[in-house]
């Protein structure tokens, strides 16, 4: 067994039922303008996720590091305030919820977890009680330096990451573990990355920083009950090794996909 790993600069997926994709949006651009829906099945409604930047969205202000569900009803909805980078999600199913035109989800309060030496909140992916994702989950994760990192692995889940903050510096590393070597893609605000099953991973900030991410399971997971979460701590290596392997920083935005080759 082997870990590939592939770096892009497309930055756009399909995973099962759903479709993601990065964008830039620069100041005054409308995202009506900017999707291609054709290429997109003509879905109309969408998750999308502010990693930098704001916008107005039905005359509603939403910044950074907010998450909401929109039903785009063209022309000129959704427009940026300032240069805004973003993660859109869209789903056949997500396409078959009754919501008004904006949802706004909210967080939990951040908790501190040992095992993941992080906070976390969870993201309520559910509009009157009926979620609109089908069995995903999601969360944003706040990461602190710090100079051990400890490396895990998911034995059913794919995680789909996307890093908030500027584009303009390195925010932190995707460490990956491939037959007892370790290396470490480079990561900006506006990057993304997938982690399939059983791949030997974990995500560190860059000295100095702090980071935080969205984190987007594609089953039910609970990261709240730590003892039984499928997050499975292995070993540890100190952050100054990461310094010194091998990356790859592409045009931002960058696409990481790691997967475990049987």
């Amino acid at each position: 067994m082997h870990t590939m790993v592939e770096v892009h600069t497309d930055a756009a997926a399909t995973f099962g039922g759903i479709s993601v994709f990065t964008l830039l949006l620069r100041k005054g651009e409308d995202l009506t303008n900017v999707i291609n829906f054709d290429k997109l099945d003509k879905l109309s409604h969408c998750l999308i996720l502010v990693g930098s930047g704001s916008l107005v969205v039905y005359g509603k202000m939403v910044g950074r590091d907010q998450i909401m569900a929109v039903k785009f009803t063209p022309p000129s909805i959704i427009s940026a305030i300032e240069d805004t980078s973003l993660l859109v999600v869209k789903s056949k199913h997500l396409a078959e919820q009754e919501f008004n035109d904006i949802w706004i989800f909210d967080l939990s309060k951040p908790v501190y977890y040992n095992k993941y030496k992080a906070a976390i909140s969870r993201i309520e992916l559910s509009d009157k009680g009926g979620s609109l994702l089908a069995e995903w989950s999601s969360y944003i994760v706040d990461l602190p330096f710090m100079p051990k990192i400890t490396l895990h692995f998911h034995a059913n889940l794919r995680n789909i990451l996307y890093f908030t903050g500027s584009a303009s510096e390195i925010q932190g590393y995707v460490v990956v573990e491939n037959n007892n070597r370790i290396h470490a893609w480079p990561v900006r605000g506006g990057d993304w990355a997938v982690i399939e099953k059983n791949v030997i991973h974990n995500v560190c900030t860059a000295k100095g920083h702090s980071m935080r991410f969205f984190v987007f399971n594609d089953e039910t997971s609970d990261y709240e009950t730590p003892e039984t979460s499928d997050y499975h701590n292995l070993h540890s290596i100190d952050f100054e090794e990461i310094l010194t392997m091998p990356g790859t920083l592409g045009k931002s935005p960058v696409f990481i996909r790691a997967t475990m080759i049987i």
